[in-house]
């Protein structure tokens, strides 16, 4: 029970900086300097103002200093954080697994504000969650673990492929592929060249087969997304729909079900 809570607790403030990298990334702003400070008077913060979730409780929600309004969300990437991480445990123990998965699912979460906020992935995301992928796999070689290649018969000798490698090249190259196609198509740009490396970054992190699963249900949610936001005439048809948060959910949800999914489809259809 203890293992948890302290994983718990790190995830809150590693939420903590995940927000900064959300609200800085975006403005090519260092997460580094300077301090943080209040987005509307410019206070610098003191260590009392940053503790996760309590320090946001504590002033209900509002900057102690000027009392402008400080949006929930703030608090719900902490806890959000906090959740993942927890779960991540309790799924990989205190493995390379373990690590490489709460770095990936923290660079999920700033892909998916930032994308809301902005219509902007930051290559911080997309080309780190690439490293991350191929980075895990040569940890689990160099600890003694099997490490998923993918066998390419058309060459003469056959060849090896990472499956990392092979997932991010992958995914990269079917993205780039549809977003030509659908330019080409409809005139504009159907997806942002983030969207592209982001799937890059979910084929080297979850292998070629899941990370076709996520895309497959990010279109679908997407789909559906859409629609509602078009028939509740919160969004119209000139105006764009970021797809990066899709997308997160897509490889969230194939990270964790992916394989019973796939099992269950097979099964039903073979």
């Amino acid at each position: 029970m203890a293992i948890p809570f302290v994983i718990f607790i790190l995830g809150l403030f590693i939420g903590s900086f995940l927000n900064v990298c959300i609200y800085r990334w975006p403005l090519d702003r260092s997460v580094i300097k300077p301090r943080s400070a209040c987005t509307n008077c410019g206070t610098l913060l003191t260590p009392v103002d940053l503790v996760p979730v309590l320090s946001y409780l504590a002033c209900n929600g509002r900057c102690r200093y000027c009392k402008s309004s400080i949006s929930p969300r703030y608090a719900l990437v902490e806890i959000l954080t906090g959740i993942a991480f927890v779960t991540l445990y309790r799924s990989q123990g205190l493995t390379f697994e373990f690590l490489g998965c709460v770095i990936f699912f923290s660079l999920l979460i700033i892909a998916f504000f930032t994308d809301i906020d902005h219509q902007i992935i930051p290559d911080q995301v997309s080309l780190g969650g690439m490293a991350v992928g191929i980075l895990l796999d040569v940890a689990l070689l160099s600890a003694g673990y099997a490490r998923p290649t993918v066998d390419l018969p058309l060459f003469t000798n056959g060849l090896s492929v990472p499956g990392s490698i092979f997932g991010a090249v992958v995914c990269f190259a079917l993205f780039w592929i549809i977003a030509a196609g659908a330019s080409a198509l409809f005139k504009a740009e159907a997806l942002g060249g983030g969207d592209i490396k982001l799937a890059g970054a979910v084929g080297a992190f979850l292998g070629w087969k899941l990370a076709l699963l996520s895309f497959v249900l990010a279109f679908v949610l997407g789909a559906a997304g859409g629609i509602i936001l078009l028939v509740s005439k919160l969004k119209t048809r000139r105006e764009y729909i970021p797809f990066g948060p899709y997308m997160v959910i897509g490889a969230v949800t194939a990270a964790f079900v992916g394989t019973h999914i796939l099992a269950w489809y097979l099964n039903f259809y073979f």
